[in-house]
């Protein structure tokens, strides 16, 4: 239970909001994932060989875990606005607003459902690839140009981690994404006392209260065991079958990363 003072309080309505006051040099982390996404091509550009042309002329295909209220979504059609983009999360009240949201009427897909159950579906034991809502791809190649998750995934029991990004990596074309944007454990102590206390000095600058910041850094300190390490994180990418992996942007306790599949 949230005191009355608590950040928490009313969470689906505050939660834009929120991500400026609480992330620092938000426009940075968040620019840098939409950098990756590719740009939909109009069909008057050629490509001399049919399978590119053919590839290119689609929409991009977007799937976002953990997509809450839309804001990362609204920022990725702003950039992107041909993009077919599929947005699961289990908050049907942080949904809610996402599907009031003009700009997400339009070729967005809303699916309200737990990451770890939904994963599950992407693959039948047939061997064929079920996709989020239903839809089968061909066998062996997944739906989605792009799949991308922004503090979501931080959330997930470590035995489910590995799972799910072997999931990703299904639900993904051919040279498609996996982009992660995510918060981190430094790797030792000293660093991340360092990050604590620049992390809390910005929310408060962001206008939040003392209570309210170190109430976000409880946030941290309770899900502490489930977030990997830069090195555990490429490991697990790894493990999933991604080779051609990198880190575009880091900034003390939250990192992006890009997979290649």
């Amino acid at each position: 239970m949230t005191s009355k003072g608590s950040v928490f309080n009313d969470l689906p309505s505050s939660y834009d909001i929120l991500q400026k006051q609480c992330l620092p040099n938000w426009q940075a982390f968040f620019s840098t994932i939409i950098e990756f996404i590719p740009e939909s091509i109009p069909e008057s550009v050629h490509e001399k060989t049919e399978g590119k042309n053919e590839r290119q002329n689609q929409k991009i295909e977007i799937l976002e875990l953990g997509s809450g209220t839309g804001f990362f979504t609204s920022l990725i059609r702003k950039e992107r606005p041909d993009a077919r983009i599929t947005c699961i999360d289990r908050n049907p009240e942080m949904l809610a607003v996402a599907k009031e949201k003009p700009e997400l009427q339009k070729n967005v897909t809303f699916i309200e459902g737990d990451i770890l159950e939904e994963c599950e579906k992407w693959k039948e034991e047939t061997g064929r690839h079920e996709e989020p809502g239903g839809k089968e791809g061909p066998e062996g190649e997944g739906k989605f140009d792009v799949v991308v998750s922004t503090q979501c995934l931080c959330f997930l029991p470590q035995d489910a981690k590995t799972r799910v990004f072997r999931r990703i990596y299904e639900a993904l074309k051919p040279d498609g994404s996996f982009i992660e944007g995510d918060i981190f454990r430094p790797g030792s102590e000293w660093k991340e006392e360092i990050y604590r206390a620049h992390w809390k000095k910005y929310m408060v600058e962001q206008e939040l209260t003392v209570q309210e910041a170190e109430e976000m850094l409880q946030t941290f300190d309770d899900i502490q065991e489930k977030i990997d390490t830069h090195k555990r994180f490429r490991e697990r990418m790894e493990e999933a079958g991604f080779e051609r992996i990198f880190c575009p942007y880091w900034y003390e306790m939250y990192a992006v990363f890009v997979a290649r599949r």
